[in-house]
């Protein structure tokens, strides 16, 4: 999926959540009904902030294609308003629940993408092993390959 796209989508999820989050406050509901979209807000806002790293640091290929700088803008744009949200919802639940409780959804967040980094970044290096180890085999198969068509030439001429 492009990061463009990504980006847009994960925003509508960050504000989806937050409004959520603010109708369920308005209504007396508990924390714990609200932990679901709390959760999907920290989620797209992680997938932001991956999303902008992975805009730094592009692969080979799209650095030889060129550089799209409308999409890196677009991230940052996001990122920024992931950030506003962010305060909104910190307010919302300071408000509801006390200046304590932010710090206890922050811990439980950083554990949670923790944790989703753990995977998506062994997930990562098990793609990058297969396709590096497909490579490697495909390469000494040609090597091998050229060296047996140049010993038959080689061979097929003395006769």
């Amino acid at each position: 999926m492009e990061p463009i796209t990504s980006a847009i989508v994960a925003i509508k999820v960050c504000t989806a959540a937050v409004k959520n989050v603010h109708s369920l406050l308005e209504q007396g509901a508990e924390l714990h009904q609200c932990s679901k979209s709390i959760a999907a807000f920290f989620s797209a806002k992680n997938d932001i902030s991956r999303m902008e790293k992975e805009a730094q640091n592009p692969p080979l290929w799209k650095k030889i294609a060129g550089a799209d700088t409308a999409k890196s803008i677009e991230i940052v744009m996001q990122r920024k308003r992931s950030q506003e949200l962010m305060s909104d919802l910190h307010r919302m639940l300071k408000m509801a629940y006390g200046p304590d409780i932010w710090q206890e959804v922050i811990a439980e967040q950083r554990a949670m993408e923790a944790e989703r980094d753990r995977q998506y970044f062994r997930r990562k290096r098990i793609l990058k092993i297969w396709i590096e180890g497909t490579l490697t085999v495909i390469a000494v198969l040609l090597s091998v390959g050229l060296i047996c068509l140049f010993a038959w030439i080689s061979f097929s001429k003395e006769k």
